[in-house]
């Protein structure tokens, strides 16, 4: 079972995302104020043990360079493991 959320837009501004390495409600302010600049998608997914997980895959548009997070029960959300993250030119 996955379960999607539509990536998020906003208005203009000139604020740089700087891919933190715990990701907060600040930054998800931040991105959804980039007039499409930076973007972000969540994705759920229903694991084998029944538990849901989630994922925040977040990406500049101008340059292509983006960081895959994913919820941890004791420090926030954080950088998934580096074999998860997409290459710099993934084309």
């Amino acid at each position: 079972l996955i379960f999607s959320i539509n990536t998020l837009k906003a208005e203009n501004n000139n604020k740089t995302f700087n891919f933190p390495e715990t990701l907060t409600e600040n930054d998800t302010n931040l991105i959804q104020a980039s007039n499409g600049k930076y973007q972000m998608s969540l994705d759920t997914y229903k694991g084998k043990d029944n538990d849901i997980y989630w994922i925040i895959l977040v990406w500049d548009t101008q340059t292509g360079k983006s960081k895959l997070y994913h919820k941890n029960n004791d420090k926030g959300t954080v950088p998934s493991h580096n074999g998860w993250q997409l290459p710099a030119s993934p084309l």
